[in-house]
C-alpha cells in the first residue's frame, strides 16, 4: 500500500512539474557575422563608407539576427543543435561621398545558420 502511495505522489509531482515548464521549440536562425561589398571595376571596398555599411547591415538584419542577439538567446536557455555556413546577397542604397546616388548595389551578408532549441516564449519572435 505504501508503495502505491509513493508511486502516486511521484507521478503526480512529475505531471505537475512538467506542466509548469515552458515548452521548447527548435528554430532555424541566420546570424550575420560579416559584411562584404566590393567594386571589382574600380577595385575598392564600398563599405568603407559608413552609410553604405549601415544600409547593408540593415538589409542583412531583415534576413538574420546580430551576433549580440544570438548570444543573448544562448544566455537565456537556448542551445545549438546544428550549424552551417550562410551567406545572402542583398541590395542596398549606395552612397558616394555621403551623398545618395539613387542606385542599388549588391552586398553580401556572411555568417552562420543555426538550428537552436529553446523556450518557445524566447524563440517565437524570430
Amino acid at each position: 500500500m505504501k508503495n502505491k502511495i509513493n508511486y502516486f505522489i511521484f507521478i503526480t509531482l512529475g505531471v505537475l512539474l512538467s506542466g509548469c515548464a515552458s515548452p521548447r521549440i527548435q528554430k532555424k536562425i541566420n546570424v550575420t557575422e560579416n559584411l562584404r561589398s566590393w567594386d571589382s571595376q574600380f577595385n575598392f571596398d564600398m563599405l568603407e563608407n559608413k552609410l553604405n555599411r549601415e544600409n547593408l547591415s540593415a538589409k542583412c538584419l531583415e534576413v538574420s539576427i546580430s551576433q549580440k542577439t544570438f548570444d543573448n538567446l544562448l544566455e537565456n536557455g537556448s542551445k545549438v543543435i546544428t550549424s552551417s555556413k550562410w551567406k545572402s546577397v542583398e541590395k542596398y542604397n549606395y552612397y558616394y561621398l555621403d551623398e545618395p546616388t539613387g542606385t542599388m548595389e549588391n552586398g553580401t551578408c556572411i555568417g552562420s545558420t543555426y538550428i537552436i532549441e529553446g523556450p518557445m516564449k524566447l524563440l517565437e519572435q524570430y
